[in-house]
């Protein structure tokens, strides 16, 4: 979190001041559906809310990594495996986190993976004309487009 830019726009947000927040809460707070943030606990290691009754209660702390995750991938345009990396964690080159999944992946796939970053970041300068909207179906359709290279990528490799 040593990014000035991303200080100054912590300092501009109405966090409240409480030890725990529910997923609903993060997510309004953090401008995500729940899923995402579901699914940024598979892919970042470092973001483990406690688990209560199978509800999520998120601290502080995790809040701001929720919160410097999205600026990472959706303000610098990073995927995943980049802001894993950038965060100190260990990713695949199919975005699978590695800690996790102890998976070894060949050059095809990263080959792949630097094609199709490639590819997302000129659609998502191509979005950035469109309106608010557009912007976040087109940041839905970019997640599951992601979510199915996974699939296809772990059948491939289990299969």
């Amino acid at each position: 979190m040593a990014n000035t830019e991303f200080n100054d726009i912590l300092k501009t947000m109405n966090i409240p001041s409480k030890k725990y927040f529910t997923i609903g809460e993060v997510s309004k707070i953090c401008d995500l559906q729940p899923h995402v943030l579901r699914y940024w606990e598979k892919m970042f290691n470092q973001l483990k809310p406690s688990k209560r009754s199978g509800r999520r209660y998120y601290q502080h702390r995790d809040l701001l990594l929720v919160l410097e995750i999205k600026y990472l991938l959706y303000d610098q345009g990073y995927k995943i495996p980049g802001a894993v990396a950038k965060l100190g964690g260990n990713v695949g080159s199919d975005g699978i986190n590695t800690e996790l999944h102890n998976e070894s992946s060949d050059n095809s796939d990263k080959n792949l993976e630097l094609a199709l970053d490639s590819d997302t970041q000129t659609r998502r300068k191509n979005a950035s004309n469109l309106s608010i909207n557009n912007v976040d179906v087109s940041d839905e359709i970019q997640d599951l487009l992601e979510m199915t290279r996974m699939f296809r990528s772990y059948i491939q490799k289990n299969y």
